[in-house]
């Protein structure tokens, strides 16, 4: 039977079951239209988990794609939307060149260890991977770059500065930062060094007694769609930026 307390469930014949359980034990249950405007989102939230259950219980990748293909197939779904290659993912679009050039040496393109498909939380402190590391991996397939930190230090600018050089060297990158003075805690030596990046653009706020700017976020824009952000507590310094005891988040 359902508890006391707020819910956001759709009504499904489960739920309606519980509801009416509730209300003959002399609880009642409130309803509430759900907003137009928010439906789609509402409704595909839903209908991903209830594929997701459908699909840990199909064992093979073939089923699995074959369900989704027919779902999709009796939604009325285009044909180009049906899923062709069971078991790959395009996962990078690039030139000819770059290729050779890849093939060559044995690389390949550095990727965030997180993935592009959820968000997630970082602790510092003990965590197997440092904000630090994976802010460097983000650098390395980033086409724009978005820094809004309160304070810039000199220790933090030199973790990331080998990478920050081989990105605004890329033709058509940018680098954008906005920073501030307030507290007296960024350093001029940090600024200095990021201004002599080519395609950045930095932006300083001096009015501290009115804006005191203390926002922290790290925004890599890519050109494929697949964007990525930080926020949290992390200025640009060593400590925050490694083993500091920082809270940021992740979104995809």
């Amino acid at each position: 039977m359902l508890k006391k307390g707020i819910y956001e469930h759709i009504i499904n014949q489960e739920t309606e079951k519980r509801m009416n359980d509730a209300e003959q034990s002399g609880l009642v249950c409130v309803e509430q239209a759900i907003d137009e405007a928010e439906s789609p989102q509402i409704l595909a939230d839903y209908l991903a988990k209830a594929i997701r259950q459908k699909l840990e219980d199909i064992e093979g990748q073939q089923d699995r794609v074959n369900l989704v293909n027919r779902i999709m197939i009796d939604a009325g779904l285009i044909e180009d939307k049906q899923i062709k290659k069971p078991s790959d993912l395009l996962v990078e679009v690039m030139s000819q060149q770059q290729s050779a050039l890849q093939t060559e040496s044995n690389s390949k393109t550095i990727r965030p260890i997180s993935g592009f498909r959820v968000s997630n939380l970082f602790t510092g402190g003990s965590s197997a991977l440092s904000l630090g590391e994976e802010i460097r991996r983000e650098i390395a397939s980033a086409d724009e770059i978005c820094f809004i930190i309160s304070f810039l230090r000199i220790s933090g600018v030199r973790l990331l500065m080998e990478d920050l050089k081989k990105f605004c060297n890329r033709k058509e990158t940018r680098l954008r930062i906005i920073t501030t003075t307030y507290c007296g805690i960024t350093e001029a030596k940090a600024i200095e060094q990021l201004a002599e990046l080519p395609n950045t653009e930095i932006r300083i706020s001096y009015n501290t007694d009115i804006e005191r700017l203390h926002a922290k976020s790290y925004i890599f824009v890519r050109n494929s769609g697949m964007n990525t952000a930080y926020i949290g507590s992390s200025n640009l310094s060593k400590s925050a930026q490694s083993d500091g005891l920082e809270w940021n988040m992740r979104v995809t």
